[in-house]
């Protein structure tokens, strides 16, 4: 549009002090805190070290197929408790996941020249789903 204006340019950052000495890593440190958070920082250590912690999401690391979090086999139990939940009432749809899940493990598994032990795979991703107790409908009648 011919009406707009330039924006104007960003004057570029000069670039960190090579010769600045570097602080000790301090573990308990909760990190930089956000200035905009508008929160006081909390006066125990501890606190801000468990105030700091994001959840991480139990999610498949491929071709292992290995929890990304705490490297059990996936679907380990919080992945199946998310699962679960996220599928709740859609138990067919989770079925469905995770058997495209447990056929693309099966060929990843065969991609890098193991032979996979399907009955122990087809347990790990599709044994633990019951089907059979899904909530019942609202339209359902006794």
């Amino acid at each position: 549009m011919p009406d707009e204006k330039p924006k104007p340019k960003r004057e570029p950052t000069p670039p960190a002090n090579p010769d600045a000495p570097i602080a000790p890593f301090d573990p308990w440190s909760p990190g930089p805190m956000i200035p905009s958070a508008g929160l006081p920082p909390p006066a125990d250590r501890r606190a801000r070290r468990w105030s700091s912690r994001v959840a991480r999401a139990h999610i498949p690391m491929r071709p292992a197929w290995l929890c990304r979090n705490c490297a059990a086999p996936w679907a380990c139990n919080p992945a199946q408790l998310h699962l679960a939940t996220e599928f709740y009432g859609h138990s067919i749809a989770l079925s469905f996941y995770l058997a495209s899940n447990l056929q693309d493990a099966i060929d990843d598994l065969y991609a890098l020249g193991a032979r996979p032990d399907v009955r122990a795979l087809h347990l790990r991703f599709l044994g633990w789903l019951s089907i059979s107790r899904r909530p019942r409908r609202a339209t359902e009648h006794w």
